[in-house]
């Protein structure tokens, strides 16, 4: 019995669980959809266009994440001397 052979939805059993495996092993856990959606085309689309706008901001520094950068940059009178100093 050869792969031609197999019936479609072995085959699209086998290639969905390869793509949730795939998820675990390759994204950050915050980037995994949840299993609820896992099944949905429409919302898993939505789920990685989300995760895919997050990282361009977390690539430009603009992300609001725990561990990522939250907004403008605001200079109070510290920062204004230190950036003096270094300029200087």
């Amino acid at each position: 019995m050869s792969l031609i052979d197999a019936p479609f939805v072995l085959v699209r059993a086998i290639r969905t669980g390869i793509a949730f495996l795939g998820w675990q092993e390759n994204l950050e856990a915050k980037e995994v959809p949840p299993k609820r959606i896992w099944f949905d085309e429409d919302k898993l689309d939505l789920w990685f266009k989300d995760v895919r706008k997050q990282r361009e901001l977390e690539m430009k520094g603009n992300s609001n994440t725990e561990e990522g950068w939250d907004g403008e940059f605001k200079r109070n009178e510290a920062a204004k001397m230190l950036i003096d100093a270094v300029e200087a």
